[in-house]
């Protein structure tokens, strides 16, 4: 999972690789117009699926411009 708190007035794309595979991006366009990283036009949470076992994931902002992540979280899904 991934916190996005705010982007830049270019707006960002988030890119998650797995493996060297990108199973998938998020478009994040500036929603507030503020240019401002501390203003917290989004605070949304982006999760993003991961087999079992050991990976390589990177986080990449593939946009125009910058995005503040404010942290990152990994955990185990169990099956119910």
């Amino acid at each position: 999972m991934v916190h996005i708190q705010a982007v830049a007035a270019a707006g960002a794309r988030l890119q998650v690789s797995i493996d060297g595979e990108v199973p998938q991006t998020v478009d994040l366009p500036d929603l507030d117009g503020k240019n401002d990283g501390a203003a917290g036009e989004y605070g949304k949470d982006y999760s993003f699926a991961l087999p079992a076992g050991e990976h390589k994931v990177t986080v990449d902002n593939v946009g125009r411009d910058w995005a503040v992540v404010s942290w990152y979280e990994f955990r185990e899904m169990r099956e119910q």
